[in-house]
């Protein structure tokens, strides 16, 4: 029985219980063709979204900015001061660039 080779992957998904775009790399096994096996146990519970060869880097992604002004918003509502805001909605604008 040949034996099957491995390749790192980074997988991009959604978990069924969130809308936020996640990612995780790891090593797994790959058919003849070349193709990624990810397991039964991983694929549970998330729809993924890309496979991408080797370890990748995700510098911004859809929803990072919602988040953070989801942030500002619960700071604003806890009557936190307007420097706090400030702070976080700068942040904000400067992850935007």
């Amino acid at each position: 029985m040949a034996e099957k080779s491995q390749r790192q992957v980074t997988i991009i998904y959604y978990c069924d219980v969130s809308l936020e775009l996640l990612h995780e790399t790891h090593i797994f096994a790959q058919n003849e063709q070349g193709r990624v096996i990810l397991p039964a146990e991983f694929k549970e519970g998330k729809s993924i979204i890309a496979v991408c060869d080797g370890e990748i880097q995700i510098l911004n992604k859809l929803g990072d900015r919602i988040t953070m002004l989801k942030e500002a918003n619960q700071l604003e509502s806890a009557g936190s001061n307007k420097e706090e805001i400030k702070k976080t909605l700068s942040k904000i604008k400067n992850q935007s660039k």
